[in-house]
């Protein structure tokens, strides 16, 4: 092998790896975006109930109480900050914490329950969530991968707080 051969192949490789080297300096990495915009479209949500610090519950044994749910929410397009609630799957546990807990799941809404959005503005991206249904525990969102995913929780309540993740479907 002549001293041109090897001095060529050492010019290849090291052109290569200079190659190689600026390829991997340009990839971005890959993070969470946020978004500073209400919610729009169809989610499917995933909820459960935290308990804690609830368990000696005062319920009578016969009230039933949702555990888990499988809620889907239509935000508005075209009137900002307002939605519905339009379809629910809700496991709900009698007696619970009692003898005999007996399990039984709901999978319909009397009707729609209508919603509106209020930016809490000390948190970008974190919305309040307030039922039009007088009596229903408020929720707060954060609004998560670009629009495409929401974080929950419900408002504290005497009885158990909710904790969710969204999806847009």
């Amino acid at each position: 092998m002549t001293i041109w051969n090897k001095a060529i192949k050492y010019a290849i490789a090291l052109i290569g790896l200079s190659c190689l080297a600026f390829g991997l300096s340009k990839i971005n990495s890959v993070v969470a975006q946020s978004s500073s915009a209400a919610p729009t479209g169809t989610f499917a949500c995933l909820i459960n109930a935290n308990y804690s610090g609830y368990i000696n519950k005062t319920t009578s044994s016969s009230d039933a109480q949702a555990v888990n749910a499988l809620l889907v929410f239509n935000f508005s397009s075209t009137v900002p900050n307002t939605g519905t609630l339009v379809a629910s799957v809700i496991n709900n546990v009698s007696n619970f914490e009692r003898s005999s807990p007996t399990t039984a799941t709901s999978t319909s809404l009397p009707y729609p329950v209508a919603f509106t959005l209020t930016q809490i503005t000390a948190a970008q991206n974190v919305y309040k969530l307030i039922s039009d249904t007088s009596g229903d525990v408020p929720y707060y969102i954060a609004v998560v991968n670009g629009g495409n995913s929401l974080l929950f929780m419900s408002a504290p309540s005497n009885d158990k707080v909710h904790n969710g993740a969204c999806q847009k479907v």
